[in-house]
C-alpha cells in the first residue's frame, strides 16, 4: 500500500481490481485498529490510501462526480461488511486543505481529540523527470506533506496540552533517496520525512512522540499478491507486524524514543 501503483499510466482501475484494492485497504485498516483497540480509552486516528482509487489512463485526471460516488459507495458497502466497535470510517480528499478540516471536525466531535494519529496516505508516480508533469508533482506533495501538516497542525495542539501523544508516518525508501524513476515521488517522501523530523524536534520535548516508519517491502495484501504471483511468502511483508511495530512506537517509554524506524522481512535485498 505504500508504492506507487505500477506502470500507472497504461492501467484502469476495473471494478474487480478496485474492490481488490479497498478489500486491501480496509483489511490494513482494521489489522491496525484491533491491534489499538486492546488499549482501554485510547482514541487512535489513521489516514489511509485512497487516493489511487480512479481511472489512472491520463495521469492527470482529476476525480470526477462519478468516480467520487463510486468511492464513495464501494467504501460504505465494503465497510459495512466488517464488525468496528467503538470505530467509524471517514472519506476525505487529503488534497483539499477544506475537506481535511472537515473531516478532523467530524471526527472531533464524533470521538473526542486523538490521542494517536498514524498518516499512512501516500501518492507516487513512476517516470523520470522528464516524464511526470508540474500537476503530477503538486498532487503528489499535496497528499505526502500538505496533509501531514494540516492533520497535524489540526491535532497535535491538543497532545501538546496534554504532555503526551503520538504522531507515527509511515513511508518507503523513495524517502531516502532519488531514483531515476521515481523523482517525483522521492521529492516528496523526503520532504514529508524532513517534515516530520522537524516535527519530533518540536514536539519530543513536549512530551508527543513522532516517528517515521520506513516500510522496504511490499505489503502482504491482495493486490501486491496479484501484481507479484510468482513471489514466495517470504518476499511480502505482514501487515500484522506493521501494526504491531506502530503500536510498539506508541508504547515506548519517554526515556528512549524512536524516530527513524526501518522495517524490511528477513530477505529484502538492500
Amino acid at each position: 500500500l505504500h508504492y506507487p501503483l505500477r506502470r500507472q499510466r497504461q492501467m484502469c482501475i476495473r471494478d474487480s481490481y478496485w474492490n481488490t484494492f479497498l478489500n486491501s485497504q480496509i483489511t490494513y485498516l482494521l489489522r491496525i485498529k484491533d491491534l489499538f483497540g486492546n488499549y482501554e480509552n485510547a482514541m487512535v486516528f489513521l489516514v489511509c490510501l485512497l487516493n489511487q482509487a480512479y481511472n489512472m489512463k491520463n495521469a492527470n485526471q482529476q476525480i470526477s462526480g462519478e468516480n467520487t460516488s463510486k468511492i464513495h459507495d464501494s467504501y460504505t458497502s465494503l465497510i459495512s461488511q466488517y464488525t468496528l466497535e467503538n470505530s467509524k470510517g471517514f472519506i476525505c480528499d487529503v488534497r483539499n486543505v477544506e475537506s481535511i478540516e472537515n473531516t478532523v471536525n467530524e471526527v472531533v466531535d464524533n470521538f473526542g481529540h486523538p490521542d494517536t494519529f498514524i498518516h499512512n496516505a501516500v501518492r507516487g508516480i513512476r517516470g523520470s523527470f522528464l516524464d511526470f508533469t508540474v500537476r503530477d508533482l503538486q498532487s503528489n506533495f499535496d497528499t505526502n506533506v500538505t496533509s501531514l501538516l494540516r492533520f497535524s497542525q489540526l491535532l497535535c495542539p491538543k497532545m501538546i496540552e496534554n504532555e503526551k501523544g503520538s504522531v507515527i508516518v509511515t513511508g518507503n525508501t523513495s524517502a531516502h533517496r532519488g531514483k531515476a524513476e521515481f523523482g517525483g515521488t522521492a521529492s516528496t517522501k523526503a520532504a514529508q520525512k524532513i517534515l516530520t523530523e522537524s516535527m519530533a524536534r518540536y514536539l519530543n520535548p513536549k512530551g508527543v512522540h513522532v516517528a517515521y516508519i520506513t516500510i522496504d517491502a511490499a505489503i502482504d495484501v491482495p493486490w501486491t499478491r496479484e501484481m507479484w504471483p510468482e513471489k514466495p511468502d517470504d518476499y511480502f511483508i505482514d501487515p500484522d507486524d506493521i501494526a504491531k511495530e506502530a503500536l510498539h512506537l506508541v508504547n515506548q517509554n519517554k526515556s528512549a524514543w524512536t524516530f527513524d524506524h526501518w522495517l524490511r522481512p528477513f530477505g529484502e535485498h538492500w
